[in-house]
Formats: structure tokens, sequence, C-alpha cells
């Protein structure tokens, strides 16, 4: 029988075992059903482990026998459930086992908890109040976000996207070694001080919640109308040497039922576009190709004279709508100007209307068209944070286009922007006729997966609109790895 088992911080767990018959060549084994979390080995890198005194108990004498427990990951859970199985051979000869459930106390092992798996790296503080953490981490983690607050509550903290969290720059994935960096910005009331002390509560497949509590001195934003476009030049980070503002927004549109587009127009020539937008309203910002900002449609560049839009996708929550028909939305573009030395910034603060169509409930009849529209082109343009973009075009102009795609080959899993059951385009939510847009997903390869694979499946369902009616079509597709390599 199983007297006792014992766990000591070391690693071993010790069994105390008592024969209630004489046994000989009695073996014991021990495994878990959280194998994916640790690993058991035996002295002597045996196969088995073996009481102290020998492999033979007389009937009613008592030995230990021991096995390690490392850890694979972190693990949260209170206790780690073991089965452990004494093989022997009995008085007659016959060879038998016995098995006996265990419970260890998880704290008594040499278990990392989640708060170790994963580390804030250094903090960088930037202007307009952001501030930039990177982390790093010992183990591949997937799902990560992170809030944050500080600890006298004076400051509001804002996502990049409005969302409720921030994730990792290239993605929500995090691998053994590697950096990445999540950002937020401080928003605080004109009379707070300038240092304030953040928490910040980490969350991610591999571990439980955890709070990391830093003392940040942080350049905080005061919280106050902005009164006019005006160009960040105080900066010692960026180093802009301009004082008056090379572009104008020349008009607020709307691109279909959720997408908004601000088209600006260049007095001077700009490069390096980008472009966040934050609110305090109640609303859902996000961008196109599921980045952390939105840049022109055309390129990266804006000349002198010509205008061009950024898009971002705004949705406002129940309680927007209900308290207003628009919503306050302010607008960081950083550039890089040629009279300047480094990167310059410009804030903005414009109202934002509601489309009407976006809350107005649609009944639509079924889809009139007996061959679809919209067609496949494939895939290309692997993007930052393992996105590939998949191209479509249409012979007519079609609205509400929404993306959905489900991995077929073996080992595959496909994830919108997000964490969204679904892709929008990434100009807009229209498809005119003739144009070309993408849409971007990101394939996860997990167990199961081929790695001498060349190419995987994936089904691919597009929806939209078209005349007040739903339609929709379906195409099974084979994407190729090389449309992974940037």
């Amino acid at each position: 029988e199983l007297v006792e088992a014992s766990a000591h911080t070391s690693g071993w767990v010790t069994l105390s075992l008592k024969a209630l018959a004489g046994v000989t060549e009695l073996a014991v084994t021990a495994t878990t059903i959280e194998a994916d979390s640790f690993v058991i080995s035996y002295p002597g890198d045996r196969a088995a482990t073996m009481p102290s005194k020998g492999q033979t108990l007389q009937a009613d004498a008592s030995d230990t026998a021991a096995f390690f427990v490392s850890p694979k990951r972190a693990y949260c859970k209170e206790h780690v459930d073991f089965a452990v199985t004494a093989a022997y051979v009995d008085a007659s000869g016959a060879p038998q086992t016995q098995t006996f459930p265990i419970e260890v106390p998880t704290n008594t092992l040499t278990t990392r908890k989640g708060e170790e798996a994963i580390a804030i790296q250094s903090v960088e503080q930037l202007d307009q109040g952001w501030v930039k953490l990177h982390f790093i981490s010992d183990q591949t983690i997937t799902d990560f976000a992170v809030t944050a607050s500080t600890v006298d509550g004076v400051c509001r903290v804002a996502y990049p996207g409005a969302l409720f969290y921030a994730s990792l720059a290239r993605g929500s994935t995090l691998h053994p070694g590697q950096s990445d960096f999540t950002s937020m910005r401080l928003i605080r009331p004109e009379d707070s001080t300038d240092a304030v002390t953040m928490s910040f509560h980490v969350s991610h497949s591999e571990s439980c919640a955890t709070e990391l509590v830093l003392n940040v001195p942080v350049k905080l934003e005061t919280q106050k109308p902005i009164s006019a476009d005006t160009v960040d030049s105080q900066s010692d980070d960026l180093k802009c040497s301009l004082e008056t503002t090379p572009f104008q927004v020349s008009k607020v549109i709307r691109d279909g039922p959720q997408w908004v587009g601000l088209e600006f127009t260049a007095t001077e020539t700009v490069t390096e576009w980008s472009m966040v937008a934050t609110s305090t309203d109640d609303v859902a910002i996000s961008y196109p190709g599921g980045r952390q900002f939105t840049s022109l449609a055309g390129s990266s560049t804006l000349r002198l004279g010509t205008s061009d839009k950024s898009a971002f996708r705004m949705v406002p929550s129940e309680a927007a709508i209900a308290a207003g028909d628009s919503a306050l939305v302010d607008f960081v573009v950083t550039f890089k100007h040629a009279s300047s030395p480094g990167m310059c910034s410009i804030t903005l603060q414009r109202s934002i209307p509601f489309n009407s169509e976006q809350e107005a409930t649609v009944v639509r009849q079924p889809c009139e068209f007996t061959t679809t529209p919209i067609s496949y082109l494939g895939a290309c343009c692997a993007e930052e944070g393992g996105y590939v973009s998949l191209k479509f075009t249409t012979s007519k102009t079609v609205n509400d286009v929404r993306v959905h795609v489900t991995g077929i080959t073996n080992g595959l899993t496909v994830v919108h922007p997000a964490n969204s059951a679904y892709s929008s385009l990434a100009t807009s939510s229209t498809l005119s006729d003739g144009t070309i847009d993408t849409a971007a997903v990101r394939p996860v390869f997990g167990d199961g997966w081929d790695q001498a694979n060349t190419s995987f499946r994936v089904n691919v369902r597009v929806t939209f609109a078209y005349n007040g009616q739903d339609c929709g079509f379906e195409e099974e597709v084979e994407i190729s790895l090389d449309a992974l390599t940037p």
C-alpha cells in the first residue's frame, strides 16, 4: 500500500510504501494528466524508481521510493494530480500492478508561477503621455493581453485602437527569449503630479492573470480640449523642428457603416506617415489589417498639393449611441519632414458622427446572384505579426464585406485580427466594381501540423450586401507557405 506521498521544494516527491505480503521486482512509475506542464524523471535516468533498500519487500516491511518533477512551463492550479503505479511479482510468481492517485500542492514543487513566465524588460516613456513596455519570456506564450491602472487612480489609461487592453506589437504570441512591446497612453487632470505608480495586469495562455507593479515616472498628457492642430516640437525624443502644420484635414469620409476616413491635403511633402486614434467615449477603434496604427491609402508619403486618407473602423457601444450621435476622437499623426532632423507628431481632435446605417436594423432579402461577383485572387503580402493578405476583386460594387477563414489542413488554425470572427477589407467595407482589396488572417500551426508541408488549405467564406440583399460565397483554396515570407 502507499502510506504517504510528500513533496519537497527541491522538486522530489517521496513515496512511503508498505508491503502487505512479500513482493519482488518492485518498480514504481508516475504519470500526470498535466504532461504538457511537467516532466517526470527517476534516479539514475532509469525508466522507473526503485525502493531505497532494493526491489524485494517482505510482508509488513516498509521502504521509500522517489521521483523528480520539473516544470515545462508556468502552472497556476493549486494542486498537481499524479497516478503512481507499482509493478511487482507476488508470492505465487505472478506479475501484478497497483495504481494509487496522489495530489501534490503546487507550491511544494519547483514550478514557475505565471508571473515568472514573463517579465517587463524595460519601460520607455514617449511623448503625448505614451508609455512603451518591453516584455520578454522564457517560454512560448499566446493570447497575451495587458491592462494598466495608476495606483492612486488619478490617471486614465487609453490603449491603441480604443480597445480595453493592449496586446503586443507583433501579435499576441511571445516566444522564448523574444522581446516585444506594447503601448498605452496615460491622461491626467491638470492638477495631478507628473510621477505615477502604475499597476500592470498581465494575462496570457500559460498563466493565471498576474499583477506587476512598477514605480514609473511618466510625462503625462493633460486632459483638456485641443483648440487647434498643433505640432509637437518640444520632444527631445522626436527632435522635431517644425513650427507649423505641413498638412490639413480636408474632410471626414464615411466608407460604409463602420469605416471612417480622414482626408488630408499636404502643403508640404511628408513621409513615414502613421496615425493612431483614441477616444474617451465608449467606442471601439481598430485599423486595417489588424495593425496597431493606420497609414495612408496610397502609401506612407503625402506629397505637396496632393490628398490622401487614413482609414480606421469605429464601432460605438449601445451606451455611446444612447448618449449622442457622435464621438470625440483624438488623433496622433506621426511623420517625417525633410527640414526636421527627426520624427514629428501632430495632435488633432475631431468629432466623428455615428453612421445612421450602422445602428439601423436592416432586413435583407435572399441574394439574387447565381454567380458571385467577388473573386478570390490569391494570397500575398506577408505582414507583421504573422498575418497574410488574401486578395479579392469584384465585378459589381458590394458593401459590408466580411471574410471568414477556417483551416482545413491538419494542425492548422486561422486567427482573424483582434480575435474577431472575421476579417474586414484593408481599405473599407465596400469593394467597388473593378477594384482590388485585401483581408488579413494569421495562420497558426499547432499539434498535428506536418513540418514537411509546403502549403496549407483553408475554407474562405465571404459575406457581403448588395441592393439590400445578404449574399455570400465559399471556396476552398490552397496557400503556399511562401506567402508567409516577408
